[in-house]
């Protein structure tokens, strides 16, 4: 027996101020012939990738920590990235040339596999 689609029905709640965005949405989704619906899952999809792994949540206490160490997130533009290097030490910039190296060679390794 063939088996029956499902559909899964959410409800989100807009304030007035994004009623505005959410037309826009609509008549942009609409003038490129594409549904709301698979918009966005493309953003959802887009954002899980993006944030997904390795986001994990932290406390404002523990960015006081020595030990704590945040950097931007991969998919972060030029101006963010350049900003973040400009505050760095000697020690810090040792420390994530490190970390970089260790990431290329991973990323080497599984581009040769390709």
């Amino acid at each position: 027996m063939k088996e029956r689609k499902t559909k899964n029905i959410k409800t989100y709640y807009l304030s007035d101020a994004d009623i505005a965005i959410q037309e826009e949405f609509e008549e942009l989704a609409y003038k490129e012939r594409t549904s709301v619906s698979e918009l966005y899952r493309d953003a959802v999809q887009e954002y899980l990738q993006k944030h997904g792994d390795g986001n994990p949540v932290y406390t404002l206490d523990q960015f006081n920590d020595e030990s704590m160490k945040a950097v931007p997130a991969v998919f972060r533009n030029a101006d963010i990235w350049n900003g973040y290097y400009s505050k760095l030490n000697q020690k810090q910039y040792k420390e994530i040339d490190q970390q970089l190296q260790m990431i290329l060679n991973i990323h080497n390794k599984k581009l040769n596999d390709y």
